[in-house]
């Protein structure tokens, strides 16, 4: 069942485009005292009605979690930006998504990555760039230690304070949690939060 929703969950990001302004524009270091949400795998539910809706997940078939590595780098030519999808796996828990870069939105050609937090809810980007026009995120957690009606955030740490990121929706249920379309105003960690 999980590799089910894993795959349905990485389906329906290919659906998504189009990134909107944002008020986040202050870049942090990727180190913070601040913990995200922690891995847990022993009581994921399926997705909810609703973010199968955003998620369009149905139709999906089944995939090894050995199949995925716990980090991606995509190199993106500055002019015309990039949509990088990905699937990663690290301490039990997959993260799926999708990172829409739109052309201009950074000064020069970069090496994009995006590499799994052992252990927690969070990603970290690099290089460390501020974007002209917003990066824009949807990714789902599954594994993790939270369950349906839990006050969950999206998030990026400027010391120990979060500062959270504009988006379009945070569905939650019982071991998973998903972010639609959120919106960077640069590259750090980014993590959900209780």
């Amino acid at each position: 069942m999980k590799k089910l929703l894993v795959l349905a969950v990485v389906a329906a990001l290919s659906f998504w485009g189009c990134s909107e302004n944002s008020n986040i524009t202050e870049p942090t270091d990727s180190q913070s005292n601040q913990s995200f949400l922690k891995v847990n795998t022993d009581n994921v539910s399926e997705l909810s009605a609703e973010a199968k809706a955003a998620l369009k997940t149905d139709g999906m078939s089944t995939l090894s979690k050995s199949f995925f590595p716990s980090s991606v780098s995509v190199d993106v030519d500055a002019e015309e930006g990039a949509s990088i999808r990905f699937i990663l796996a690290n301490s039990g828990t997959y993260s799926l998504g999708k990172l829409s870069i739109a052309g201009g939105a950074f000064a020069e050609d970069a090496t994009v990555g995006i590499a799994t937090v052992g252990g927690e809810a969070a990603l970290d980007f690099t290089p460390n760039v501020q974007f002209a026009t917003p990066a824009e995120l949807t990714v789902g957690f599954i594994g993790v230690d939270i369950h349906a009606g839990d006050d969950v955030h999206f998030v990026y740490m400027v010391g120990d304070q979060e500062v959270e990121v504009a988006n379009s929706g945070i569905y939650v249920g019982n071991g998973w949690v998903v972010v639609v379309k959120a919106q960077l105003g640069h590259f750090s960690r980014f993590g959900f939060t209780k």
